[in-house]
């Protein structure tokens, strides 16, 4: 199943943070993930899954360049699509990291992505249970090409009403849409219950990701994974349940954790 993660704001609603956290518990539930992104810069999943920062100009045989190169010169093979990504450790080889690009010129990087996106996207998502991307904000034409070709489209959204105002004025064109609140701030009086009362496209079809500082800081630490498995049965009461509660909640509301996907 592949499922885009998008944002009509940049930098304000998590969307790289939430993509990690969703697939790593999707990972542990025994799914098999995939994870790549769109963004020309700003590279930044590598140091929270894997503890490095990766540089694209340097590991030109692994992620979204490589995924390119051998798709115009070979099919795009179980071996190959494992080939060209990194392995997250620790989850019995359950996630796969596609790093961004490391092209110099972003016309040209986007021009050709265009051309050749969807059926990459369709050749991974053959061999993984769920593609995650996480998608440039905005609504450049290779944004919305990728949200097209999705089978579900994740709108990552704040509780700053003004956000979501904007994009309720301009809404992705996409049939199979749901809305996620990260960071979640169950203190604000604009809570999802009262969220949803206001914006009637938000009823069941919203969930929220808890705000947790030591995830947090857990990504910054490349320690990501560590954090999830550490806490993925951790009890009421604990510092971190709802968090990694809310999660479950977010994979099962989406219809991520479905049986015939395993």
């Amino acid at each position: 199943m592949k499922v885009a993660f998008w944002s009509n704001v940049h930098g304000q609603t998590g969307v790289t943070s939430n993509v990690i956290a969703l697939a790593l518990m999707a990972a542990i539930e025994k799914k098999k993930v995939a994870l790549l992104q769109s963004h020309f810069v700003l590279n930044n999943m590598s140091k929270p899954l894997v503890g490095t920062d990766v540089n694209p100009e340097e590991f030109r045989d692994t992620g979204i360049d490589a995924l390119i190169r051998d798709y115009k010169s070979r099919a795009l093979s179980e071996d190959v699509i494992r080939t060209d990504a990194i392995t997250v450790p620790n989850l019995n080889r359950r996630c796969d990291l596609y790093i961004g690009t490391g092209r110099q010129n972003e016309a040209d990087y986007e021009r050709e992505l265009l051309t050749v996106f969807e059926d990459i996207y369709d050749s991974v998502d053959k061999f993984h249970n769920l593609s995650f991307i996480d998608v440039r904000s905005g609504y450049r034409e290779v944004s919305q090409s990728i949200l097209s070709c999705a089978d579900v489209v994740v709108v990552c959204l704040n509780q700053n009403t003004h956000v979501i105002d904007r994009y309720f004025a301009k809404p992705v064109d996409a049939t199979n849409v749901y809305y996620l609140f990260g960071n979640y701030d169950e203190n604000s009086k604009f809570t999802l219950k009262n969220l949803q009362k206001k914006y009637s496209a938000l009823r069941k079809r919203s969930a929220m990701i808890a705000h947790n500082a030591e995830f947090m800081d857990a990504q910054n630490d490349g320690q990501a994974v560590q954090f999830m498995l550490k806490n993925y049965n951790c009890a009421y009461g604990s510092a971190n349940y709802e968090f990694v509660e809310s999660l479950k909640t977010c994979l099962d509301k989406f219809g991520l954790l479905r049986k015939e996907e395993s």
